[in-house]
């Protein structure tokens, strides 16, 4: 996953104030990782079950949304 985040820069900073994009890329990627989603293409319903499966067992997540297609 890549995310790009705008933040300040040696010569320009929003009023006054320093952004550290490495805490909001932080906070970004946990709030992503409260609620993924898996997207895909596989064969069989169980392989698309397994996958969603799969990514709610990873400790923060609270739920998934399974954009999965059968092929």
């Amino acid at each position: 996953m890549a995310l790009a985040v705008c933040g300040a820069t040696p010569t320009r900073e929003g009023k006054g104030e320093h952004v550290d994009e490495s805490a909001i890329t932080t906070q970004v990627k946990a709030a992503l990782l409260k609620e993924p989603v898996v997207s895909g293409f596989v064969k069989t319903g169980a392989e698309r079950s397994r996958a969603a499966q799969l990514a709610s067992e990873v400790i923060g997540v609270q739920k998934v949304k399974n954009d999965i297609l059968l092929r």
